[in-house]
């Protein structure tokens, strides 16, 4: 786990950051949107699971993307990526075999 990062995943693991980030709001937004929407509801029960949903969203947030952008949590970091499908697939093959081999959610299963 100590193995030196190469610079070129160090770049193509910032961008995937970046756009996993966007998705995970983008899925959040649109979750948020479903429920105020959803009229079978009170206002108050929207409101109510619209408060739930927001405190896991935000919880699910720190543990994919965490508080600090460091190489040292870059494999860690990209596992949490690729295991809630939120890489971007074309960035995915820019990176070393290594680094996909080590952060690649199915070696678990």
């Amino acid at each position: 786990m100590n193995q030196k990062t190469k610079e070129s995943d160090w770049k193509v693991f910032c961008e995937i950051k970046n756009i996993a980030e966007e998705r995970f709001c983008e899925q959040s937004i649109s979750d948020y949107r479903e429920s105020i929407e959803d009229e079978s509801r009170s206002c108050v029960e929207r409101d109510m699971y619209i408060q739930r949903l927001s405190k896991n969203r935000n919880e699910h947030f720190n543990t994919i993307f965490g508080e600090r952008h460091a190489r040292s949590q870059m494999i860690l970091r990209l596992f949490a990526i690729r295991m809630n499908n939120l890489a971007d697939q074309e960035l995915l093959s820019e990176l070393s075999k290594d680094l996909l081999e080590r952060t690649d959610p199915e070696r678990i299963k």
